[in-house]
């Protein structure tokens, strides 16, 4: 069956690379052996995981390694690096070694991305990994079918978000809201696999504890608050995807000798990271604080505008996705930022802050892919409490009502492309 869903939210941000979703033509193949596939699917799960788990262990050791000159795994402060001005060059360095890798040799571009990342450019772990996972998938084209890579490239975006956030369902519904051309037995049954596959190994080897403790979900008083956070994180999500796939459309007309024009929002980064080191990161590492509401305001400020600010402008150029996380901690954080200021307005009010970071979440990420139902099951998952869907179900909403209204044209182009291929 034809996935109109995708088709219906094809006006969205990009999230991954567009290399790791490019599809292409399997006219003429023969029909997916299903046994074979969910048996690929199995291994490709557990593959998955244990990438996860090495990427978890490779960037930090990178950035210990580059800023401290120390060989470590642990958790740093790029404060106490001791090496100045340096920092906004690292950032330019990894992005021209990039640039130089990839017209050399596409081999190795996932391990330029990794140093990338070490450096504190904001592309967020997930999108890293989904990378990692489907290039063996895309250079191994003679012994895969089309549609075998296709739906082994699924298994890793969804093992990825599974891997990084602990939410499977939602990594399940966020392929099917966004990527799956078809729905199937065929294509369904064995993504459900690798992820079941991925959890098992996630739940041992990297369990996601985010603890939240809900409070004030039953204070019905407060759905108005909650829809105006849908609206703000709304508009600036439609302001991030404006910006996003205008500057994208500038650069794949660019000539390759101006590709050093990339190098200035990676300047902006160093830049960033030099003034305020609590910016550097891949941005997993606020989530927790943030859901909890453990941050200090200059923290949230950061993120609302520097982190925003400088994924925008350097995801889009470099054409890497912005990816799921920097979606979850600025809507997070634009959350808590919009009921500080209201609580400063109207001090009776009780405002809990891990539902407004939970309904800034969902607001947020509804309001750049248009995918509801997997912001609704985020939430669910991270909170472990459905008392949470009042107030996300009105902030997702108000979202994407805004959402629709700023992109009417583009919603209705893309309905009526959908019916001509019928």
């Amino acid at each position: 069956m034809y996935n109109r869903l995708r088709q219906f939210n094809s006006y969205h941000t990009p999230v991954f690379p567009p290399a790791v979703v490019t599809s292409g033509s399997a006219a003429g193949e023969q029909p997916v052996k299903l046994i074979r596939i969910c048996l690929l699917a199995l291994m490709a799960g557990s593959l998955w995981a244990c990438l996860g788990l090495g990427l978890y262990a490779i960037i930090p050791a990178l950035g210990n390694l580059i800023y401290l000159g120390r060989f470590s795994m642990e958790p740093f402060d790029v404060y106490y690096s001791g090496i100045g001005p340096i920092i906004i060059l690292l950032p330019i360095m990894a992005t021209a070694l990039w640039l130089w890798l990839k017209q050399k040799s596409k081999m190795v571009n996932p391990f330029a991305l990794i140093g990338m990342s070490a450096t504190g450019i904001p592309l967020g772990l997930e999108n890293v990994l989904s990378y990692l996972c489907s290039f063996g998938l895309r250079n191994n084209n003679s012994r895969l079918t089309h549609k075998e890579g296709n739906i082994l490239i699924m298994t890793g975006i969804a093992g990825a978000i599974t891997w990084c956030f602990g939410t499977p369902l939602a990594a399940i519904a966020c392929c099917i809201e966004l990527f799956l051309t078809e729905i199937s037995l065929a294509s369904i049954l064995p993504l459900l696999i690798s992820v079941a596959a991925t959890t098992a190994l996630q739940y041992y080897l990297n369990p996601q504890a985010y603890d939240l403790i809900i409070t004030n979900s039953d204070e019905y008083t407060l759905l108005w608050l909650y829809g105006i956070i849908g609206m703000v994180c709304a508009l600036l999500a439609g302001l991030y995807r404006y910006v996003y796939l205008r500057t994208q459309q500038q650069v794949i007309s660019l000539h390759n000798k101006k590709q050093w024009l990339l190098l200035i929002p990676a300047l902006v980064v160093g830049l960033v990271i030099w003034y305020y080191p609590e910016s550097y990161g891949p941005g997993n590492n606020y989530l927790v604080p943030l859901l909890h509401g453990a941050v200090t305001f200059k923290v949230i400020l950061l993120i609302c505008f520097g982190r925003y600010l400088c994924s925008l402008f350097y995801n889009s150029t470099a054409m890497i996705g912005s990816s799921v996380t920097t979606m979850l901690i600025i809507g997070a954080s634009w959350g808590l930022l919009t009921g500080f200021i209201f609580q400063l307005c109207f001090p009776q009010l009780h405002v809990s802050s891990t539902m407004i970071a939970l309904a800034g979440m969902a607001a947020f990420l509804t309001g750049s892919t248009r995918a509801v139902i997997t912001a609704l099951i985020f939430t669910i998952e991270m909170s472990h409490s459905a008392q949470v869907l009042p107030a996300v179900s009105i902030a997702c909403a108000a979202a994407y009502g805004t959402t629709y209204l700023l992109s009417v044209r583009k919603i209705r182009t893309s309905l009526l492309a959908a019916g001509n291929e019928f």
